[in-house]
């Protein structure tokens, strides 16, 4: 950051300094400063408009908690207090954690870098790029306006293992209403005519045996309650009418208290099955695609790639919970973002500016692989869109960017900053065994120098399997996707997990053809070199992989 804010490009100012566009799209070399950039500018942001934004109007979207935790002082050392930092999965965390099974980012590229061998595999891949894309988008909306019409399914309302009000009359209420209002005001309009209908299902229950059972078993402080409130009310206790009043009002007391849960899950809507709903569209479909989707759904477990459009469908019919007290919505490694991601967020955060921060070469998950842009700019209403191209690196050596931008054979021109080191280095090896014991002497001799080095693996398997064959040469800590701090020391890390992240020191185990062979595969070995600020070596049990430079 220090480096960053000592040598301020011209590019690196229109970005901090930019008040004019309403998305402004940050396409920049790894190591080039956009999130340095992006975090000065959330601090310009506050002191340019002291008293009309505060903290709390700002919101980062950054690509894992590791990476929350790393940047997390930036801004207090800049004199700012932190603005409101999440993921993407922390928010639908939040919204789906209690009603599903919820598989999470980096279980789903989990699987699709190590389980080509699964008989779902092919289906899965098709699945996450469909559910990523604008057509699936369509197909929803088209799902949706259809609903108006017919096939929204309710819950039964019970009691007490009797039905109350049952889903059918809930639909033909729901279905009398005028057509011509919206879904989310006939589902309000439902629930106003439900409340009103449980009040006189309560009233009939007061009078019900059951009711008498209870009373007894109610506690002397519930007894003391009563009596209190019909004194107040000036009954006279030895009347007739005191003994009557006392019984209603322990009924009522009573009653009421089964019947609360029942108005509260009312009140939230939940008399509609959202997910009912969403198997009735993938069953229509009758697809691979919609079989596999039901079957998981069945067993409430929903698919990372599930659970934007899963919150879009109920958004929609129960009505958008919009934030319009964010202002500015920042979002880091953007590439990552499925278009329906974003026009998800787009519609979260209908008052928000944008500022978008990415690199086409470091896409690491699965709903990208396909997508050709930053952004799917059709998708959003923004009165004044700005691109900018960040091409300078700062983080590396000018060895280590020269090398890494062969992997992706210079697609996208990035220029050194100029700061040189040692060469990068490719070891092959015959064996595993020779391979971590080379591993394990170059981490003790770089542990002398440097203060934080990463051990970057493919996969979380990978990570898991160098953790146990280096921890009986060297300490080291292996990071997983339930660590929420950035350490320092010697790490093992999956590349999905480093994103966004500089380490002094990087070591690349088992960088082979047999590990790094796909287009996919080019893109996770170059964000995983490209972590590296001083010094990289490359070790391969095998042939190396293709996209390395001879």
């Amino acid at each position: 950051m220090k480096s960053i804010v000592s040598t301020i490009q011209r590019e690196q100012n229109e970005i901090i300094r930019n008040e004019k566009a309403d998305l402004l799209i940050v396409q920049g070399a790894a190591g080039s400063g956009k999130t340095s950039a992006a975090l000065q500018r959330v601090a310009y942001l506050l002191y340019r408009y002291r008293g009309e934004i505060q903290s709390e109007n700002i919101m980062l979207f950054s690509p894992n908690f590791l990476f929350n935790s790393y940047v997390s002082t930036v801004l207090p050392e800049l004199g700012e207090e932190n603005m409101e930092q999440t993921t993407f999965q922390e928010y639908t965390n939040k919204r789906l954690g209690r009603e599903f099974d919820l598989e999470g980012p980096f279980e789903q590229t989990e699987y699709m870098i190590t389980a080509e061998g699964d008989n779902n595999y092919r289906t899965r891949r098709a699945a996450i790029e469909y559910k990523a894309s604008n057509e699936f988008i369509s197909h929803l909306d088209q799902y949706i306006k259809q609903l108006s019409e017919s096939g929204m399914i309710f819950r039964n309302i019970s009691f007490r293992g009797a039905v109350l009000i049952s889903s059918e009359e809930i639909g033909s209420y729901f279905y009398s209403l005028d057509k011509n209002i919206s879904i989310p005001n006939r589902i309000t309009l439902t629930s106003e005519w439900l409340l009103k209908k449980v009040k006189k299902e309560e009233l009939k229950e007061r009078e019900r045996n059951w009711v008498i059972d209870e009373i007894a078993l109610l506690s002397k402080e519930d007894y003391l309650n009563v009596y209190k409130k019909l004194q107040e009310k000036g009954y006279d206790e030895d009347s007739f009418e005191f003994a009557k009043a006392e019984e209603r009002l322990m009924a009522k007391q009573v009653v009421g208290q089964y019947f609360k849960p029942i108005r509260k899950a009312i009140r939230l809507l939940r008399f509609l099955d959202i997910k009912s709903i969403y198997i009735q569209f993938f069953e229509q479909e009758k697809t691979e695609i919609g079989a596999i989707t039901v079957e998981n759904l069945k067993k409430n477990k929903l698919y990372y790639e599930d659970t934007t459009p899963y919150l879009y469908l109920n958004d929609l019919l129960k009505g958008s919970k919009k934030n319009t007290a964010i202002r500015h919505l920042f979002i880091d490694e953007a590439q990552d973002y499925s278009a329906f991601q974003l026009a998800y967020l787009r519609q979260l955060f209908p008052s928000s500016k944008w500022t978008v921060l990415g690199d086409f070469n470091q896409t690491v998950f699965a709903h990208s692989i396909k997508r050709d842009s930053l952004l799917a700019g059709e998708l959003f209403n923004f009165k004044q869109a700005e691109r900018l191209t960040l091409k300078k690196t700062y983080r590396s050596t000018k060895e280590i960017t020269k090398f890494t931008s062969r992997i992706i054979k210079g697609e996208f021109e990035i220029k050194p900053f100029n700061r040189s080191g040692k060469e990068p280095v490719v070891t092959v090896f015959e064996s595993n065994e020779q391979m971590i014991k080379s591993i394990a002497d170059t981490l003790t001799r770089m542990n002398k120098k440097h203060t934080s080095i990463a051990v970057i693996c493919k996969s979380a398997q990978d990570s898991q399997k160098a953790f146990s064959e280096l921890k009986p040469f060297i300490d080291l800590k292996l990071i997983d996707n339930e660590k929420t701090a950035f350490e320092k020391g010697i790490i093992v890390i999956p590349v999905y997990l480093a994103k966004g992240i500089e380490f002094d020191a990087v070591v690349i185990y088992n960088a082979s053809d047999q590990s790094y062979s796909s287009w996919y595969d080019s893109r996770l070995l170059y964000t995983a070199c490209t972590r590296a600020m001083h010094e990289l070596e490359l070790f391969s049990a095998g042939e190396p992989s293709r996209f390395l430079p001879q």
